[in-house]
């Protein structure tokens, strides 16, 4: 006797979490504003990936080198094809250049990912 899986409704779906910090790579914080257009950008693209919608969760304190920064954590339920297409979408190259910082964490289905940009990763 042989079996086989089907997937249903579209296939696995992963938790995709995503922490942004709030603060330049030097330390600097970002502007209040910014922070907030950005946490809303990155949680509509998640949500575009997901078919469904994203928590942003309440910001909380994070440290990163040291000091802390206010941190936010955008989650959402993806399908499996779709959380490795959010690790390289364009919106990491748009967020760290605006706010000159190093990496985001994306952890997904529990496996952290550090997104960098390829010249920023060069450079260390």
């Amino acid at each position: 006797m042989r079996t086989h899986a089907t997937p249903l409704g579209g296939g696995f779906h992963v938790r995709v979490e995503v922490y942004l910090g709030g603060a330049t790579r030097s330390g600097t914080l970002l502007d209040a504003g910014c922070y907030a257009g950005w946490v809303r950008r990155v949680a509509d693209a998640l949500a575009d990936e997901s078919g469904g919608g994203a928590t942003v969760h309440p910001a909380g304190v994070g440290y990163w080198r040291g000091q802390a920064e206010p941190s936010t954590r955008v989650e959402a339920f993806v399908p499996q094809d779709a959380a490795s297409r959010f690790l390289a979408h364009p919106i990491w190259c748009n967020f760290l250049a605006a706010t000159n910082q190093d990496a985001v964490l994306v952890v997904v289905d529990g496996v952290p990912w550090l997104v960098q940009d390829d010249d920023t990763a060069q450079e260390r």
